[in-house]
C-alpha cells in the first residue's frame, strides 16, 4: 500500500512541474498571443519616416486652386481617397477611410488618416492625423509646415505620439528632414520615408 502512495506522489508531482513547465514555457514564449506589444524609439522613428513621406505626397494638393469637396482616389503611391476643398484650403479623409501605401518589397499597408488645413503665404499646413502600420500607430500633429510650390517642405514640425514614445519631425529649408526621438535623431528620406541614424 504504501508502495502505491509513492507511486501516486510521484505521479501527481510529475503532473504538476509538467503543468509548471508548460505555463512557464508559454508566458515566455514570443508568440504568446496575450503578448503586448512594444515600440521602441527607432520604431517611432521609422513610423515617422513613413509619415514624413506620405506628408511630403500629399501637401502639394493644397496648392491646388478651384476644388470644391473633390474627392481625390488613387494618387499614385497610395490607394484610397480623400477630399480636397478650397475654401479654405483644406485635405482630410473621411472618418472611418484612410489613404493607404505599402512600401515596395515591404508586404505592410500603412494607413493614414488625416485632416489639414493651409492658409498665408507662404501656404502652411496645421492639422493632425494618425499613421497605422501592422499594430503599431501613432497620433500626430502638423504645425505650420510650409507646402512647397514643388519639391519638399521647407519648414515645419510634425509632433508624433505613440503608445510608448514622442517624436519631432522637422523639415529644413534645404528640402531635407529630420526625426528626433527621445535623444536619438534620423535623417529621412523623403523619396522612400527611410530614415537612417545621425
Amino acid at each position: 500500500m504504501r508502495g502505491k502512495s509513492v507511486f501516486h506522489r510521484i505521479l501527481i508531482l510529475g503532473v504538476v512541474l509538467l503543468g509548471a513547465m508548460i505555463f512557464v514555457g508559454c508566458s515566455e514564449d514570443t508568440v504568446t498571443p496575450n503578448d503586448e506589444l512594444t515600440v521602441d524609439q527607432e520604431d517611432v522613428a521609422h513610423q515617422s519616416g513613413f509619415l514624413a513621406f506620405a506628408i511630403v505626397n500629399t501637401l502639394p494638393q493644397l496648392n491646388e486652386e478651384g476644388r470644391v469637396a473633390e474627392e481625390i482616389c488613387n494618387l499614385s503611391p497610395f490607394t484610397g481617397c480623400f477630399w480636397h476643398d478650397t475654401a479654405p484650403q483644406h485635405i482630410w479623409t473621411e472618418t472611418g477611410e484612410t489613404l493607404d501605401w505599402e512600401p515596395e518589397g515591404t508586404g505592410v499597408t500603412i494607413s493614414f488618416e488625416f485632416d489639414l488645413t493651409a492658409a498665408g503665404d507662404p501656404l502652411l499646413a496645421n492639422g493632425t492625423g494618425k499613421l497605422t502600420l501592422v499594430d503599431f500607430w501613432l497620433n500626430f500633429t502638423v504645425n505650420d509646415v510650409v507646402v512647397p510650390d514643388s519639391g519638399y517642405p521647407t519648414g515645419g514640425t510634425v509632433e508624433v505620439v505613440s503608445p510608448n514614445a514622442t517624436g519631432l519631425i522637422t523639415f529644413h529649408p534645404d528640402q531635407t528632414a529630420t526625426v528626433e526621438v527621445g535623444s536619438f535623431a534620423w535623417n529621412v528620406d523623403m523619396e522612400t520615408g527611410e530614415v537612417t541614424p545621425i
